[in-house]
């Protein structure tokens, strides 16, 4: 299991990317009708997913797929504290919300097996810990 705080690093920046990830390579670039950014947790190992599916080559959604993380890492470094705070609190509210279906809470405990993960806690985690 890898420490809380690369955990929740990950899923903080993570949240402040997905948004802006979706607008500029599906909306503005046009690259393709499925375009996602997400977390990958399998093996006990985690990181960042890019999805695109498009009729372009491979080796320009590469290129383009790194010029946003480039356009990323600019905002990033942009991003005063006050709102990073609130993006960590935000996403720590988000996963402390109860699971209104048995399903839903099943499922969070079997993503964590499933990816040799093991951290049943990770919202309660998220607040209590200092990512910044």
């Amino acid at each position: 299991m890898q420490s809380t705080r690369s955990n929740m690093l990950l899923e903080v920046f993570m949240q402040l990317i997905k948004e802006s990830f979706f607008n500029v390579l599906r909306t503005q670039e046009q690259l393709g009708y499925i375009v996602h950014a997400g977390l990958r947790r399998c093996n006990g190992s985690q990181g960042l997913r890019f999805l695109v599916q498009s009729l372009r080559s491979a080796l320009f959604i590469e290129s383009r797929i790194e010029s946003f993380l480039r356009y990323a890492k600019k905002e990033l470094d942009e991003l005063d504290e006050e709102e990073f705070d609130r993006h960590v609190e935000a996403l720590a509210t988000m996963r402390l919300v109860k699971p209104k279906k048995l399903v839903s809470e099943a499922n969070k405990y079997w993503t964590e097996i499933v990816s040799r993960q093991y951290n049943f806690d990770r919202g309660f985690q998220l607040k209590k810990s200092n990512v910044g």
